[in-house]
């Protein structure tokens, strides 16, 4: 899913938990897909 507005670029493929590929990025909120999230 992405936000009206922001870049394509901001997707990453890959598993956030065993390689996290936005270590430096900090977030308040994050959306889930059941029973995938």
């Amino acid at each position: 899913m992405l936000i009206k507005g922001q870049e394509v670029n901001n997707i990453k493929l890959g598993n956030t938990l065993s390689s996290d590929q936005l270590v430096a990025e900090k977030f308040d909120y994050m959306l889930s897909n059941p029973p995938f999230g």
